[in-house]
C-alpha cells in the first residue's frame, strides 16, 4: 500500500510540514522510538501542503546522544524499534537488511521504503481503526484538510478491511486465507491493482495512476495503491487494536516483513492476570481487564457479563462499552453506555449531536463539570459532587438532555432526553488534566464505572 506525505513518503500523502527525532540504542542496534518520527501541523484548506527536512545525525555505536533520522535521510542496516503505531502496549521491531532505505513513522503508522520520494514503497503496519476509508477511488488530496470535503469523501474504517480491499475499484484479490505474522494469527490476502474508471495520476512528476484507500485525519496521513502494485496484506489484533500489516512484491520486502516482531507489553504496574480490552466484541463475566487509551493513565475493571466493546473512531484515545442485551438508549449512540476519553485529545462541543461539528471549535473549558452544569441544552439531575472511584475523589455530575441528543466532548457520550448520564472527570496520574468518564446510569455499564480503578503510567 502506497502512502504520501504531501509529496511520497512510503507512499502517503499528508497535509502538513514535518520535523522528527528519536533516540539510539547501545552497539550496532539502532533502537528508535518512532524510527523517522515526524510531527504534523494541518495546512489550511485548499493549500498546497509541504514537506520540511532536515539530514541525520547519528551518534557513535554505544553514544547516549539522540539519532535524528528523517525520512528522506537513508537509514544504516540493523534493528529499529517504533512505538509509534499503536504505542508501547504493542512495540514494533523490524530489521533493515542492507544501507539505504528509509521509514517513516507517524501516530498509527510506519512504513519502509526503498526511495527517498517513496515512489518504492517495501512494507507498512497500519493501525486500522484510528483510519477513515475512501469512497470512491480518485481523490482530490490537496482539499483533504477542508472538513467538509472530508467528510463528503469518507466513511469509517471497515469491519473487514481485506474484504472491503476486495471490492476496490481496480482490485484485483485472491482468497482471504489464515495465517500468520510475526507469529501471530492472522487473516491474509493477495491483490494486484489495476486500471479502473477515472484512474488518474496522484503525485507530481508521478505518470502512475492511483486509486486511494483509506485516510488518518489525526496525522493527515492518506494511503493509496499505484496501478500496477502488488503484495500481501494482512489483518490482525493485538493489546485491543487491529493491525494492517502490507507487504509489496517488491525486492527486500519479503525480508523486512519475516523480521517483523509484535508482542503485547502490558503497562508497569498492571497485574498478571488482567488482560486487554477486547478490541470488540463481548467481555467475560469476572475477567480482569486494562484499557491504556488514555495518554494519562490505565484503567482498570472487572468484565460484566451483557457489555461489549464497542467499535469506534480514534481507539487510541477513547473506549466505549455497549449493552449486547438488547438495551437501546439513543437514536446516535445505540446501546453504548459508557465511555473513557482523553480530553487532552478532544475538542469541546456543548452542542446538539445532529450535524456537522463546527468548523472552529470554542475553547476547552477549564472546569468540564462547571461548563456542563451551564449547558441550556442540559437539565441538572443530581448537581456536582464527590463519588469515590478507587481511592480518589473526583467530581461528577448527573444531566439529561432538555430536547434533542447533546454532545458534550466530540468523542463522548451523548446525553438524550429522557436518559441520565454521568459525567467524571478523572484526574490523570501524570499530573497533566483530565479524563471525562461518562455512564448511562440505570445501564449494565453502571456497574462498571463503581469498580473501575487506575493505575499511575501513561502512554
Amino acid at each position: 500500500m502506497n502512502t504520501l506525505h504531501a509529496t511520497i513518503l512510503t507512499g502517503l500523502i499528508t497535509l502538513c510540514s514535518c520535523a522528527g527525532s528519536g533516540t539510539s540504542a547501545p552497539a550496532a542496534t539502532l533502537d528508535l522510538q518512532g524510527a523517522a518520527v515526524t510531527s504534523t501541523i494541518a495546512t489550511s484548506a485548499g493549500t498546497t501542503p509541504t514537506v520540511a527536512s532536515a539530514p541525520v545525525d547519528t551518534p557513535a555505536v554505544g553514544s547516549s546522544e539522540p539519532a535524528t533520522p528523517r525520512n528522506e535521510t537513508p537509514l544504516a542496516a540493523g534493528t529499529y524499534r517504533t512505538d509509534k503505531v499503536v504505542g508501547p502496549i504493542v512495540p514494533v521491531t523490524f530489521d533493515l537488511p542492507v544501507d539505504g532505505l528509509y521509514t517513516l513513522a507517524e501516530e498509527g503508522f510506519l512504513g519502509v521504503h526503498a526511495d527517498a520520494a517513496g515512489t518504492e514503497p517495501l512494507f507498512s503496519v497500519i493501525e486500522v481503526d484510528n483510519t477513515l476509508a475512501f469512497t470512491v477511488p480518485t481523490i482530490s488530496f490537496e482539499l483533504l484538510a477542508d472538513q467538509s470535503y472530508m467528510e463528503s469523501v469518507t466513511e469509517p474504517a471497515p469491519v473487514d478491511l481485506l474484504a472491503w480491499l476486495a471490492t476496490r475499484p481496480g482490485i484485483t484479490a485472491g482468497p482471504i486465507v489464515e495465517s500468520t505474522v510475526a507469529g501471530q494469527p492472522a487473516r491474509s490476502m493477495t491483490y494486484s491493482a489495476g486500471p479502473f474508471d477515472g484512474a488518474q495520476p496522484c503525485v507530481p512528476d508521478e505518470p502512475r495512476a492511483c486509486a486511494a484507500t483509506i485516510f488518518a485525519p489525526i496525522t493527515g496521513l492518506a494511503q493509496f495503491y499505484f496501478v500496477g502494485d502488488s503484495g500481501t496484506i494482512s489483518e490482525l489484533r493485538m493489546g485491543g487494536h487491529r493491525l494492517a500489516v502490507d507487504v509489496l512484491d517488491r525486492p527486500r520486502a519479503a525480508e523486512i516483513a519475516s523480521s517483523l516482531e509484535l508482542t503485547v507489553v502490558p503497562p508497569p504496574g498492571v497485574p498478571g492476570n488482567a488482560e486487554p480490552v477486547p478490541f470488540v466484541g463481548p467481555h467475560t463475566e469476572g475477567a480482569l481487564y486494562y484499557s491504556e487509551r488514555s495518554s494519562g493513565g490505565v484503567y482498570l475493571f472487572d468484565g460484566v457479563e451483557g457489555l461489549s466493546t464497542a467499535s469506534s473512531f480514534l481507539r487510541t484515545s477513547q473506549l466505549f462499552l455497549e449493552a449486547t442485551d438488547g438495551s437501546t438508549f439513543s437514536e446516535v449512540f445505540g446501546a453504548k453506555c459508557l465511555a473513557i476519553t482523553d480530553v487532552s485529545v478532544s475538542t469541546w462541543r456543548g452542542s446538539l449531536a445532529e450535524g456537522s461539528p463546527p468548523l472552529v471549535s470554542p475553547p476547552m473549558p477549564d472546569d468540564l463539570i462547571a461548563a456542563i452544569a451551564g449547558l441550556d441544552l442540559l437539565t441538572v439531575v443530581t448537581p456536582p459532587f464527590q463519588i469515590d472511584l478507587a481511592g480518589i475523589s473526583p467530581t461528577a455530575i448527573d444531566v439529561t438532555a432538555v430536547g434533542g441528543e447533546v454532545a458534550v466532548l466530540d468523542r463522548s457520550l451523548g446525553v438524550v432526553r429522557g436518559q441520565t448520564t454521568r459525567f467524571v472527570t478523572v484526574p490523570r496520574s501524570d499530573g497533566q488534566g483530565i479524563d471525562l468518564v461518562s455512564v448511562v446510569i440505570g445501564s449494565p455499564c453502571e456497574p462498571v464505572l463503581a469498580g473501575i480503578r487506575t493505575v499511575p503510567v501513561g502512554r
